[in-house]
């Protein structure tokens, strides 16, 4: 027997995508591209987050090279078909994610809009869904410095690396949009600290101090 208010249900599926869009790089065509495939039927709304409330959710300041969210918007229309754009703040999100009804909430990884999230969108956890839309160097064409012989013992080899694979954990929390980095500060062969690099604190730092990812 055919339910069809579920079938109405499924046919009017709608999806509201909340994302910072500094750049449109191929991480973002990645994902609308991704998304469109599994969702062919999917209503999309697009929710923009406005100055007032990133500044406050926001320890760091945006790149200098962030596009204008008009500029945005019509690079996104040409290869995503959205049926409506929102700009969110404090005092309408509320009401505008309830007049959307959507069925998923699609966060794109970033320190605002995860923020966003974690501070003004916790009774929607369960339809939330986060997507990664940073790039990434193919393993392929990382260097790797292999040394065939070490004067470290077996055991204390397979202990350091736990503590690199503890970094690497770290970095996946990075929302660096060009590189991740995580450390570990180990004392008497325990963790001791842990953390991973965040965006440069002001867009002009870089004429401050020289472009940082130079020395990384």
């Amino acid at each position: 027997m055919v339910n069809f208010g579920e079938m109405a249900n499924f046919l009017n599926k709608k999806i509201l995508v909340i994302g910072e869009f500094p750049v449109i790089h191929k991480g973002y065509i990645d994902f609308f591209n991704k998304i469109l495939k599994k969702n062919k039927s999917a209503s999309f709304y697009f929710g923009f987050l406005n100055g007032k409330i990133a500044k406050k959710i926001m320890k760091l300041e945006p790149d200098i090279r962030k596009i204008p969210i008009p500029e945005v918007k019509k690079v996104i229309a040409v290869y995503f078909p959205v049926k409506k754009f929102f700009l969110f703040n404090k005092n309408n999100y509320s009401e505008l994610i309830k007049n959307v009804g959507p069925k998923k909430i699609v966060i794109l990884k970033g320190e605002k809009s995860e923020n966003f999230a974690a501070d003004y969108l916790k009774k929607y956890q369960k339809i939330i869904q986060y997507y990664d839309i940073r790039l990434r160097w193919p393993s392929k064409k990382v260097a790797e410095f292999k040394k065939e012989k070490t004067h470290l013992l077996k055991r204390e080899l397979n202990q350091y690396k736990k503590f690199m694979k503890e970094a690497f954990k770290e970095a996946e929390n990075s929302k660096c949009w060009w590189r991740q980095v995580g450390a570990v500060l180990v004392k008497k062969r325990k963790i001791i600290l842990r953390s991973f690099n965040e965006m440069m604190p002001f867009d002009d730092e870089c004429y401050k101090i020289g472009c940082i990812r130079d020395e990384i």
